[in-house]
Order: structure tokens, then C-alpha cells, then sequence
């Protein structure tokens, strides 16, 4: 339920310090591809990611991919970003929506991150897709720690080989500020 990785705000830092330190090697052990979870009310997607160190590849990566499908909307509403987003996060939103997974076969992985907020954009755009991406993962088994990430996804001043992080803040707009 709690996240082990998260940019949101202070919420989550204590909670996913003390997953991280309980789970994060035994991930690594036993090869997890994803973690999933949810308590946070927003979604993000991070690349590989150990020990606070990730690499912008989505091909056979060494390391786990957190998720945070919490987006679904509860009585809160939409919770801010109040950080910036840092650089293992490829993207991340705090829209109402939900996440698709599909695996299509022992390698391959789809996802898509779908809005569904109708206070942020026009009807017409009620069921967007937002991030999507493919993971392959040709290596499975446990992740090899030699080869984990070593750097950061986007270093400050850097492009990560031409991508670039996304994020789509709902207060934006809504402030003037897009």
C-alpha cells in the first residue's frame, strides 16, 4: 500500500523510508519488475530505480520500476506537488485517472496512465492518455547489483539522451502558471 519511492511532498518520506529499508533488497533479490502501489493520491511512474539511483531505459533494466497508481480521486481531491520532480521520476500527475498494465508476452510490457479528471481539461479530452510506455525485460531473475543504476536519469544540465521528463499538475492551470 505504501510507497517505497514517491516526489509528491513530505507525506510519504518517513512511510517510504521504512519500506524502502524493509523491501528494497529483497526486490532486487528475487528480480521484481514492478512495484505497484497506491496511497499517495496521484500517479507516478519512476525508471529503474535502487538505492535513490536510476537510468532512463526501459530496456532490460537492472532494477525495479515503482508506480504510483493512486489517482483513482478520493474526498481530498487532488493532491499538489510541492516538490520538483526529481530525476529517477519519469512522469508523474496528480489528475484523476487510473493505470492500464498489459503483458503481452514473457518480455513485453505495456502501460498507459489514463485521465479521467473532469476539472482540468475539456470533456472532449476525458480519457487521454497520458504516459504510456513499453517495458522489455529479456533478462529475468534476480537483478544484479553490479549492474544497477548507478547515476541519475536526468542530471541537472543534462538531457538523458534526449528524453525528458513529463508531468502534469492539475493546480497549474488552475493557478495561471501553464
Amino acid at each position: 500500500h505504501r510507497s517505497i519511492y514517491c516526489s509528491c511532498d513530505g507525506d510519504c518520506d518517513g512511510d517510504a523510508e521504512a519500506v524502502r529499508a524493509d523491501m528494497e533488497e529483497m526486490l532486487m533479490d528475487h528480480g521484481v519488475d514492478f512495484f505497484i502501489n497506491a496511497h499517495e493520491h496521484n500517479y507516478e511512474r519512476s525508471f529503474p530505480l535502487y538505492k535513490g539511483k536510476s537510468k532512463a531505459s526501459l530496456v532490460n533494466p537492472t532494477a525495479p520500476i515503482y508506480i504510483v497508481s493512486g489517482s483513482a480521486g478520493n474526498r481530498e481531491m487532488h493532491e499538489p506537488f510541492t516538490r520538483d520532480q526529481p530525476s529517477w521520476s519519469a512522469f508523474r500527475s496528480n489528475t484523476f485517472g487510473y493505470t492500464i498494465l498489459w503483458v503481452h508476452n514473457a518480455t513485453h510490457v505495456h502501460g498507459q496512465q489514463v485521465s479521467t479528471d473532469p476539472t482540468s481539461f475539456p470533456m472532449s479530452q476525458y480519457g487521454e492518455v497520458i504516459d504510456d510506455f513499453w517495458v522489455v525485460q529479456k533478462v529475468h531473475g534476480p537483478f544484479d547489483r553490479a549492474l544497477a543504476p548507478q547515476g541519475e536519469a536526468f542530471p541537472p544540465g543534462g538531457d538523458a539522451a534526449g528524453l525528458q521528463a513529463r508531468s502534469l499538475d492539475h493546480w497549474l492551470p488552475l493557478l495561471g502558471f501553464d
